[in-house]
């Protein structure tokens, strides 16, 4: 199973009608839409993006499939999910998903950084409802992205919280995915 089947295969163990969740990276819209499906037209989906182009390509996506009722997307950093998601929302949020690294076919060098990827982490942490699930999705192949795996092991190794690890494959430039499980709390 690719690494981003098992993602969509975490998040729908978690996930119910109705529920609210967030994809911090729209990209293409592949995740915002699944969770879209996932949480029905009673739940709610915050999609964020930094470029205009993921933005509209996940738009065009979730008209294509008539998902854009429950749908609200952000033209911003990932950083900013307290500035833009309604207080309403804090702590009500089942899974968060990020899939890191840059936009499939497109300018390779507008990348996540490790920076906003640690702040997105603990924010959307606090965000997430008691028995949410947060997948990480992370490209160790691309200029940055070692980095950014560092961060993201070295956060989920401090941070009192249960996660899995699950590698790509053996190869060291292989994709790793984090799946955070706030109900699990280590002590």
């Amino acid at each position: 199973m690719k690494l981003t089947e098992k993602v969509h295969s975490v998040l729908s163990q978690h996930l119910s009608l109705g529920d609210c969740a967030v994809d911090m990276t729209a990209g293409n819209g592949w995740d915002t839409l699944f969770l879209s499906k996932s949480v029905g037209e009673s739940g709610h989906i915050f999609s964020f993006d930094i470029q205009k182009a993921a933005i509209a390509q996940t738009k065009k996506l979730m008209s294509g499939a008539e998902q854009t009722s429950n749908l609200t997307l952000f033209h911003s950093c990932h950083t900013k999910i307290e500035q833009k998601i309604p207080p309403s929302f804090y702590q009500k949020v089942k899974a968060i998903t990020f899939n890191l690294g840059y936009l499939p076919t497109s300018n390779k060098t507008i990348i996540t950084t490790p920076q906003s990827t640690l702040c997105a982490l603990e924010k959307s942490y606090e965000w997430m409802a008691q028995d949410g699930v947060m997948t990480i999705l992370a490209y160790r192949g691309h200029s940055g992205g070692l980095e950014e795996t560092q961060t993201i092991t070295e956060w989920t190794n401090r941070v009192p919280v249960h996660h899995e690890v699950i590698m790509g494959n053996e190869s060291p430039e292989s994709p790793v995915l984090y799946v955070i499980k706030k109900s699990e709390r280590i002590l």
